[in-house]
């Protein structure tokens, strides 16, 4: 009994230490986590890709080597957007790729798109541009549904302190409990 109680500490602090590089890594370096860990996690923020990704899910998406990468594939790649004024990544499938020249252009559309329509993508300056495989981020493994929503709670300082508290204060309380036995 002894040995699978240790086996479960063991197991569960190595959980908790990967999480810990992983978390680290998405604040320290949010552009390498992929290339260190071999995913990376996405929260949606908008509906083009539902009903197969809604919003607030928590996509896992891998490295994506270029020869993989096929016509019906979910990729995430990073592009400017308008809307926000900067740079930001994209979950969209891949809807038609040209190959012909030095760089494969990959055409994108979200979930609704009619056939053959695929998005426009420009710019700062309004300047058409093209999805390439140096824009891509990754491919879509899956999604854990609503995981966003704490995810976000987890980016916001003031509630990460307050959740690190109150693990403290759980663990203390534990400890003292465990003592009085």
């Amino acid at each position: 009994m002894k040995i699978f109680k240790k086996t479960l500490h063991i197991l569960f602090y190595g959980l908790i230490l990967m999480i810990v590089y992983y978390l680290a890594l998405q604040f320290l370096m949010p552009d390498k986590t992929i290339d260190y860990i071999g995913f990376k996690t996405f929260v949606v923020l908008t509906p083009s890709m539902e009903p197969k990704i809604n919003v607030n899910d928590m996509i896992v998406v891998k490295k994506a080597k270029q020869e993989d990468i096929e016509v019906g594939d979910i990729i995430t790649f990073e592009v400017y957007i308008q809307n926000l004024g900067q740079e930001a990544y994209v979950t969209h499938y891949v809807g038609d790729i040209d190959d012909t020249g030095d760089d494969a252009i990959y055409y994108t559309h979200g979930e609704n798109a009619p056939e053959g329509v695929y998005d426009k993508w420009v710019d700062q300056d309004n300047q058409d541009i093209n999805i390439t495989y140096d824009d891509i981020a990754g491919e879509y493994l899956f999604k854990i549904p609503n995981l966003g929503f704490v995810s976000r709670l987890l980016q916001d300082p003031y509630m990460l302190a307050f959740i690190v508290f109150d693990v403290v204060i759980i663990y203390a309380l534990v400890k003292v409990i465990r003592k009085k036995d």
